[in-house]
């Protein structure tokens, strides 16, 4: 990797212990781009998330932005699935940075993420997931979001929109000196707690290292799902690094605040069945209820 670029981007994809690799990623640094998409669909999924990394490459090369990319991705995921029955409900999540200079956007659809590591980890996404949505709501607390039993459940994904279309996240900072953006499958996340992965990042001498030892201890934790983690770090830079609020924070204490979201997204890598939909807003409708009585007795 070229030092004096702005930017190094490593990146590293690992089937777990499954028999297929649905994941893929882009690691491109000559033109700053960063890419992790994670397939559903069974084998074909892996496809998908090729098919939808090589559609964001090819726009955003072409001049155009990510959200626009990603809704080209979208839609010729769809028409593929129009023309074949057995590719209906295929789809793939996707988180995506391209930076100009220092300057960054990402933009993400499901639960693959973005932190932000600079000797804090912040989680710069908001996932697209039923339990993301349960948490909005004040239904479930955050404690409750790594052991729910739905928590792969995503609420869209590319190629899989709910009846309002594709709500694409989209985010923009600058990225200082020494900073490091990671971006990652879930098969990470749901492996190694955000308090490790950043004693990883802290412990690394290298980003190649870094990247090496996030995927190895994901493996050793289970593997039980692909695991693909890209690493973008600044090179250069005098200012320091502006980003987005954070939607949780993890320092190494092992401290975990949630304090903002982004807007909420809506539908399915396991997609959501509609009596979870069902059981959900009841829930939520119950909850007011029985703080609208407390409030107004």
């Amino acid at each position: 990797m070229d030092a004096t670029n702005a930017l190094s981007i490593f990146g590293e994809t690992h089937t777990g212990n499954r028999k297929h690799n649905e994941d893929y990623f882009e690691a491109d640094a000559k033109h700053s781009l960063a890419i992790v998409a994670d397939g559903m669909g069974g084998y074909a999924g892996g496809e998908v998330a090729s098919g939808v990394c090589k559609i964001l490459v090819s726009a955003v090369q072409a001049g155009y932005g990510l959200a626009e990319a990603i809704g080209s991705a979208h839609a010729a995921v769809k028409k593929e699935a129009r023309l074949d029955a057995d590719k209906e409900g295929m789809g793939s999540t996707v988180v995506a940075l391209k930076a100009i200079g220092s300057e960054y956007t990402i933009a993400w659809v499901g639960d693959s993420r973005a932190y932000l590591w600079d000797g804090d980890l912040k989680q710069l996404t908001c996932d697209h997931s039923y339990v993301e949505e349960l948490f909005k709501a004040g239904v479930i607390t955050a404690e409750n979001l790594a052991n729910h039993p739905e928590k792969n459940a995503i609420t869209q994904a590319v190629g899989v929109a709910g009846q309002n279309g594709l709500d694409i996240g989209l985010i923009e900072g600058r990225i200082g000196k020494g900073e490091q953006i990671l971006l990652c499958s879930d098969g990470l996340t749901d492996e190694v707690p955000d308090v490790e992965i950043a004693q990883l990042l802290a412990r690394s001498t290298t980003p190649q290292s870094a990247v090496d030892s996030l995927v190895a201890a994901a493996v050793e934790a289970g593997g039980h799902d692909n695991i693909t983690v890209v690493l973008v770090t600044a090179n250069k830079g005098d200012a320091p690094g502006s980003h987005p609020d954070a939607v949780a924070t993890s320092k190494l204490s092992g401290e975990t605040v949630r304090h903002h979201h982004q807007q909420p997204l809506h539908r399915p890598k396991r997609p959501i069945q509609p009596i979870y939909w069902g059981l959900g807003i009841t829930t939520i409708i119950l909850a007011m209820a029985i703080g609208f009585y407390y409030l107004n007795p």
